[in-house]
């Protein structure tokens, strides 16, 4: 499918009503959003993917004029389709390309979240993403660290994690959400390790703030928990 004519079919499918609530909840800012369920755009990236696999993604990367949110989204979806199927430096290389049109908290989340790496990039995975923490781009910071929650909170790498999370200091908006989105998540897979470092200056002050927050509302974490971290939160504030 030519991209001229992916963008057809999504505008065909766009609904006002849901691009006017997107535009609200300020998902992407550069993009056009034409207002099409998550879902939808997963069912077409599949067909898309069995049809034509990765000669759509460098169609996509090479494409010149301007693009909807919901092309980037569905190229994202696209790539993890068929990403079993790649060579590792193939991989790498076209995740790399891709991440540059990664310039949202919603495109950043989705694609975090679906890459789902195999068991035999995963080694190598690790490494890129902790590579990316470093980046000068907020938005190759932010994948970074969903990533390192979604994937790399297990017993194997908890330790590491925290201090990886730890250590990364930013004053972006969207940093700090990731950060403390992934430290309430740590406290609830893995309380005994994420636990002192919620009590300890170890955390950025406003991240710990975050995290508390978001653990204060999860359902994953104890009522007892809970009420010492209210404290916390209230001595955080007095600081």
């Amino acid at each position: 499918m030519k991209q001229t004519d992916l963008k057809n079919m999504l505008t065909k499918l766009s609904k006002a009503s849901l691009s006017e609530f997107s535009n609200r909840l300020k998902i992407n800012e550069e993009y056009i959003i034409l207002g099409i369920p998550t879902p939808v755009q997963k069912e077409i990236a599949k067909d898309i993917a069995k049809s034509e696999g990765l000669q759509h993604i460098k169609d996509f990367i090479d494409y010149k004029d301007s693009l909807y949110y919901e092309e980037v989204v569905v190229t994202y979806f696209v790539f993890t389709n068929i990403s079993k199927t790649l060579e590792k430096d193939l991989y790498f290389e076209y995740l790399n390309k891709l991440l540059k049109f990664n310039n949202s908290w919603a495109t950043n989340d989705l694609f975090a979240a679906a890459i789902k790496p195999s068991n035999k990039i995963k080694e190598d995975f690790h490494k890129y993403i902790l590579n990316n923490i470093n980046s000068t781009n907020y938005w190759d910071k932010r994948f970074s660290v969903i990533c390192l929650m979604n994937y790399f909170i297990d017993d194997l790498n908890i330790d590491n994690t925290l201090k990886v999370l730890s250590s990364i200091k930013s004053n972006q908006y969207y940093v700090q959400m990731a950060l403390g989105w992934a430290f309430a998540t740590a406290l609830a897979k893995q309380r005994e390790k994420t636990y002192p470092y919620m009590f300890s200056e170890r955390i950025d002050k406003k991240v710990n703030q975050i995290a508390i927050q978001k653990a204060i509302e999860s359902k994953r974490i104890s009522e007892e928990d809970k009420i010492k971290l209210r404290e916390l939160r209230s001595k955080l504030k007095l600081s």
